[in-house]
Order: structure tokens, then C-alpha cells, then sequence
């Protein structure tokens, strides 16, 4: 019985497997360490009411290319997460659950056991200068400026940009600092957005990151996507994102951009996508800003989002935010226009060229270190 569910399962056990080998063997390195060793719990949770004015039913996806704030006329959470960390001189381990519909949406196809994990890694650093570090599991994705996490965002929805590229990754990761301002990171990968590799294939794929921070006022970023084809040639889908952020007086602006490219092995033709977001962000006040977000989606062959109405997709928008910060919370509320020159946007009663939003969400965060 167990032989049975070990090969029906050999992929999650051996990924569990390999984790606490990681665990094991690095906490076990630090045991005599005098080095202050770290616990952290974060909680986190973000609930929201979003009326869509092509009033789908609310217990249905509302469009098949968003995973945030995708039910209509419903009071829903988003995303809920419970995150610990531990952290001594050489090693760190990060454990996150989460529940909501944007788990539901986005990690649907992933293992039933898997798909309750938004973070599941441990790492290490080789070297005592601590500008290096290595770390394997499931992490958050490299790729845009935005996240899951409502409150480190300038507006209430994600855009279509990060829509459709990953939120979440799977593999080795390795980080290098060559200075205060700059770091690279490396990545072999189970797959575009894949927590366990598909069946038959054979090499991971690769990503590379490189970053400039400087000191919050200037942050600009270059992401790298590589995948291996099915026949084992390094160039099945490739893709690049690039953005930059950057802070004048009570404004920040960010601008980000996205360019794929897909080899068909199969039909042996090549397919290209492109998206581009601009925020524009300004503080009225300490507690309360503002947001204005312009974006444009073009995947003219459905290679990344498969319409079932449209053998293209063309999109542009604008959104509207305000955003309101209480101790811990934030109060968030935002219009949203969405329109194409194909009826792409599925509503109650067929599809529709346009699609118009007002949502509201209210965000919590609590966080907790512990020493000894």
C-alpha cells in the first residue's frame, strides 16, 4: 500500500524529502553558534467587495485571466497567510499557508498537499561575509513589481502585466551582493509558475535577476525567464520583464514592461506577447495617497492567456485608487476600466468589450519577532 502511494506521490515526497535534508543538515551547523538566533511570525490577511458591472455570478471566476479580487457582489477574502521564519548565522527557513480566492484561482492545477504553501524554502550562507546565499523550494517569483500582498502595492487590483506572468516559483535560487546598491540572483526552476516539474521533462529552466536598490528613491530591476522545449533545447518560451521605480518629493512612479517570445517545437513557429504598466502614486497626506495606473496587455495568438472567446487578446485600462492607512490595516478602494476591440470580457449574459469595477478591500498585517 505505501509502495502504491510512493510512486503516485514520488514527486511531492521527494520535494518534502529534500527539504528537510536542507533543514536537518544546516540547523544542525549552527548548533553551537552564539549568533542570535531569529523567529518571526507574520499573519496577514486581505478581504474585499468588488461590484463588476457585467455582473457575473458570485461564486464564478469573473475573468478567466485575473486571480485577484475575481469574485463579483460577494464579500470575499483574497489571499490569508500565516508565515514563520527562522533565521540563525548561516541558515533560514520560511514556512507560509495561505487560504483565499486568489489560492483557489492560481494554484488550482498545483498538488493538493502543495497548493496550501505559498512559501516553503530554507537556505544558507556559504560564506562569512554574508553577501552570498543559496536557498531551494517554493519562494516568490523574481519577475515585476508587484505581489499577492495588497499592502506592499500602489493600487488595490494587480495589473494585467502581473495577471499573467508568475507569482510564485519552484527550484534553487542563488543570490550574490557585490554591493550595497546592487545584487544578482540565479535560478534553475521546475517551471513558468510549476511547483513540481511536468512529467517527461528533463532539464530545468533557468532565470537570472539583477537589481539596484538605491536607498528607495531609485529601484530598477531586470528579470530573465528561460525555458527548455520539450526536445531539450534551451528556448521554448523566452521572457523578459524589466521596470523602474523611483520617488520625487510626495510622488512615486513606476513603469514596468514585459516581452515574450514562445518557439513552438510542435507547429515550428514563433510567438510574441508584450504588456506594459504606469503607476503614478501621490501622498495627499501621511495616511492617505492615491494612485492612477494606465496599462496595455497584447498576446495576439493566446500563447500565455488561452481566451475561449478570442484567438487574440488585446487590452488597455486605467484604474483610479485611494487608500486610507490605519495602525496595521489599510483601507483601499479603486475604479477600474478595461477595454478591447474584441468582446473579450465575459459577463452575465455572453461577452463585452469593455469591463468596468469598483472594489474595496480591507488589509491586516501582523508581524511578531522573537530572540534567544
Amino acid at each position: 500500500m505505501f509502495t502504491k502511494f510512493y510512486y503516485k506521490n514520488r514527486g511531492i515526497m521527494s520535494f518534502f524529502f529534500f527539504q528537510l535534508i536542507l533543514l536537518f543538515t544546516f540547523s544542525q551547523s549552527d548548533t553551537t553558534s552564539t549568533y542570535e538566533k531569529t523567529i518571526s511570525i507574520i499573519a496577514f490577511t486581505d478581504c474585499y467587495f468588488l461590484y463588476d458591472f457585467n455582473r457575473s455570478a458570485p461564486d464564478l471566476k469573473r475573468q478567466s485571466f485575473l486571480y485577484n479580487y475575481n469574485r463579483h457582489g460577494a464579500l470575499k477574502m483574497n489571499f490569508g497567510v500565516i508565515k514563520g521564519s527562522y533565521q540563525t548565522e548561516n541558515f533560514y527557513t520560511n514556512i507560509g499557508l495561505h487560504a483565499g480566492t486568489y489560492v483557489d484561482d492560481n494554484y488550482a492545477s498545483e498538488h493538493f498537499i502543495l497548493r496550501n504553501f505559498s512559501e516553503l524554502n530554507a537556505g544558507i550562507f556559504p560564506f562569512e561575509n554574508k553577501k552570498t546565499s543559496i536557498d531551494a523550494g517554493i519562494f516568490p517569483s523574481y519577475i515585476g513589481f508587484e505581489s499577492v500582498m495588497s499592502d506592499e502595492q500602489l493600487t488595490l487590483s494587480r495589473s494585467l502585466l502581473a495577471e499573467n506572468s508568475p507569482y510564485y516559483l519552484s527550484g534553487l535560487c542563488i543570490r550574490h551582493k557585490t554591493s550595497p546598491f546592487l545584487q544578482y540572483e540565479f535560478f534553475a526552476l521546475t517551471g513558468w509558475q510549476k511547483i513540481l516539474p511536468e512529467k517527461g521533462k528533463k532539464y530545468p529552466d533557468v532565470g537570472a535577476r539583477f537589481f539596484y536598490n538605491h536607498h528607495q528613491n531609485l529601484q530598477a530591476n531586470l528579470g530573465i525567464f528561460w525555458e527548455w522545449s520539450s526536445n531539450g533545447i534551451l528556448g521554448g518560451k523566452k521572457f523578459l520583464n524589466t521596470y523602474i521605480i523611483f520617488n520625487v518629493q510626495k510622488f512615486r512612479f513606476v513603469g514596468g514592461i514585459d516581452f515574450g517570445v514562445l518557439n513552438h517545437p510542435v507547429q515550428r513557429k514563433t510567438y510574441a506577447w508584450h504588456a506594459a504598466s504606469l503607476i503614478c502614486q501621490y501622498a495627499l497626506t501621511k495616511k492617505f495617497k492615491s494612485a492612477l495606473r494606465a496599462e496595455y496587455y497584447a498576446d495576439k495568438d493566446n500563447q500565455i492567456i488561452l481566451h475561449p472567446q478570442s484567438g487574440s487578446f488585446l487590452a488597455s485600462g486605467l484604474s483610479l485608487n485611494a487608500d486610507y492607512a490605519l495602525n496595521r490595516a489599510l483601507i483601499r478602494f479603486e475604479a477600474r476600466y478595461l477595454q478591447s476591440p474584441e468582446k473579450i470580457f465575459f459577463k452575465a449574459k455572453g461577452w463585452n468589450d469593455h469591463h468596468f469595477t469598483l472594489g474595496f478591500s480591507f488589509v491586516y498585517r501582523f508581524s511578531l519577532e522573537l530572540y534567544r
